[in-house]
């Protein structure tokens, strides 16, 4: 052991991460009946090179969650942007905070009186931010909305509707887009802002063809009404972009005949809400109810409701939505989710205090922007996500926890599916994150024996295949299924 000391202090910190890992091993294994080296100090090598070779930094922490006692730790207290890892804070307070039953309403009022099945008067349509309606995510959804409005329309005999029907999409708070995202991620689909009524999780379909004359071009959605008008403007350079105002809504295509002949576009839709109201209205004529004026109008500053409720249409359960947030990483339903930590302030706010205040934690732990982890601005430590990994976990039954299950398994599973095998005897659960400069992981690991909690952050790496080799390397060297895996301390988890 003590020659086997003495050859890895001579390693260099620029050693490669396999050749070291290799002498690791060999260090590790037993002569004579002696214990294997603390993990400590099979995983410091490992970490240290990496940021020696790459010049990033990494923050980790291993927590068993049987008796708090700590497995591995270092850059604990150090902050990092934690990117859509923010999603496992937004979720797990939401769900805290309403539990996995909440279910998002939009609400359907009318005002005027019902005469020989006429209602004279309007339909006013209320959303509270339901992400889910129309979502290519949740099959069924498409249909849902329009169906269960016209059993309530008909259950009330009302077959003609003589005012207008008006569409409220407002929200107290974080309308739209996020004001911290980078302009170059506000123009794609992952970019999608919220509102009081969305659709088709706010994102177009769009296909742009040359035809014709040089510098003509047909724009046309892949089979969705969209309610908004195209128009062209020539342009000198190479290539086509689109301009959309949420105020008047437009689609400007920019380009020239020099672009091939077929693109196919996937955006954010600026007013969802104008898509949303074809589709209502489009679906009540198609089912019978006829609208004498043909009226309808949609705000983004909101309708004071008047006159009576009809009906309440109900998202599906919060887990389940919570779910798809965490397997699919979605940004947009991650926003939506985390609106209900506290409707009445900035999201980023409320998650933040939620967190702040529940594990007694300052900005020197924990600040975040938005509820998704696309604020590059956000900043979260090792620490932190422990703290909240730990209140979130629930017991020591498998699967007991508030959050576990909206997390996908690695190996089989969303955005870790090929992140490593999956084995038999160590299950591994996981959010992932990825941005330029940033590849981080958090969740649980369950070893047939004790479930543990684990924080993976990397800031500085040239791309997340150096982050996610250092992590499998770590998890093989962690996870041996031993007797002789020794804890660095056993302290009270604070």
């Amino acid at each position: 052991n003590r020659a086997s000391d003495l050859l890895m202090m001579k390693v260099s910190k620029r050693t490669n991460i396999l050749m070291l890992g290799m002498l690791l091993s060999l260090g590790s294994i037993r002569q004579g009946g002696a214990q294997m080296l603390p993990l400590s100090m099979r995983i410091d090598p490992i970490v240290s090179a990496a940021e020696a070779k790459y010049r990033g930094r990494i923050g980790m922490s291993i927590q068993r969650l049987s008796d708090d006692s700590v497995i591995y730790r270092t850059r604990f207290t150090e902050l990092f942007t934690p990117a859509s890892v923010v999603k496992v804070l937004s979720t797990g307070a939401a769900l805290t905070v309403k539990g996995p039953t909440y279910r998002f309403p939009t609400e359907v009022y009318i005002s005027g009186e019902v005469k020989e099945g006429t209602l004279l008067g309007n339909i006013i349509i209320r959303g509270y931010g339901d992400p889910s309606i129309g979502s290519s995510y949740v099959p069924g959804e498409d249909e849902r909305f329009v169906r269960n409005l016209v059993q309530a329309l008909k259950s009330k005999h009302i077959q003609k509707i003589s005012g207008g029907v008006y569409f409220d999409a407002s929200l107290p708070t974080g309308l739209g887009q996020v004001s911290g995202w980078l302009a170059e991620d506000k123009k794609q689909h992952y970019g999608a802002g919220l509102f009081g009524l969305n659709y088709l999780d706010n994102v177009m379909n769009l296909s742009l063809t040359l035809s014709g004359e040089a510098g003509t071009y047909k724009l046309s959605s892949s089979g969705e009404r969209l309610g908004l008008k195209w128009a062209l403007r020539e342009n000198k350079s190479n290539g086509i972009s689109l301009v959309t105002e949420q105020s008047n809504p437009l689609i400007t295509i920019v380009g020239n005949s020099k672009h091939r002949q077929t693109q196919a576009i996937r955006m954010p839709n600026p007013a969802p809400a104008q898509a949303f109201a074809f589709y209502v209205l489009e679906g009540l004529q198609k089912n019978g109810i006829v609208l004498q004026n043909n009226q309808s109008a949609v705000s983004y500053e909101g309708y004071e409701p008047q006159g009576e409720l009809l009906h309440t249409h109900y998202s599906k359960r919060l887990d389940t939505l919570a779910r798809i947030t965490n397997y699919r990483s979605q940004n947009f339903y991650a926003e939506a989710i985390g609106r209900l930590v506290n409707p009445n302030i900035d999201k980023g706010q409320a998650i933040t205090n939620y967190w702040q205040q529940t594990l007694k934690l300052g900005n020197q732990d924990l600040l975040l922007y938005d509820g998704s982890g696309l604020d590059r601005r956000d900043r979260v430590s090792p620490r932190a996500f422990s703290l909240a990994l730990k209140r979130l976990f629930g017991g020591h039954i498998p699967l007991d926890g508030v959050l576990l299950e909206t997390l996908p398994e690695v190996g089989r599973e969303g955005t870790v599916r090929h992140l490593m095998p999956s084995r038999r005897d160590v299950k591994v659960y996981l959010k992932s994150g990825t941005m330029r400069g940033v590849s981080t992981y958090v969740g649980y690991v369950y070893d047939g024996r004790d479930w543990y909690s684990i924080v993976y952050l990397t800031n500085g790496m040239p791309g997340a295949w150096a982050s996610r080799a250092v992590l499998h390397s770590i998890v093989q060297e962690a996870w041996r299924i031993t007797d002789d895996m020794i804890p660095l301390q056993a302290e009270p988890f604070r």
